[in-house]
């Protein structure tokens, strides 16, 4: 009976512990995951555009007097817009912090509670040992 009842307690915590997996999957990784594929690739995306569009004029800004001025602005104005969305989308990365301290938290609180029930199946399974 002593082995089965260790034997018990740790399958009890085995589930406890894949309970957790499963909390922190769904309520941390998947979302951190979710930031990484869409929001950064996202900013990356926005930066490699507005790199583009500054090399474009600083090219024409160098052969400026050969080019029409009609062009020479608008690559500024292309160049000012993507600096504008990539600035924006930053900005809105940053405002998602509150979003990513609520997620830390409830990775903490996940952790907590697996070691509170980890600690109560351990003391009854120690009480039952005890008893012998």
């Amino acid at each position: 009976p002593a082995l089965a009842d260790v034997g018990e307690a740790m399958k009890e915590l085995s589930e406890v512990k894949d309970s957790l997996d499963m909390e922190v999957k769904q309520n941390f990784i998947d979302p951190l995951q979710n930031l990484h594929d869409k929001d950064l690739r996202e900013i990356q995306h926005h930066l490699k555009k507005m790199e583009g569009r500054r090399l474009d004029f600083d090219y024409k800004k160098k052969r400026q007097g050969k080019l029409p001025d009609e062009e020479l602005r608008q690559a500024l104005e292309k160049f000012d817009e993507s600096k504008e969305i990539a600035e924006s989308s930053m900005f809105n990365l940053l405002e998602m912090d509150i979003e990513q301290v609520s997620q830390l938290s409830a990775l903490v609180q996940a952790q907590l509670e697996y070691h509170k029930q980890a600690t109560q199946i351990l003391q009854r399974v120690t009480s039952k040992l005890e008893e012998r």
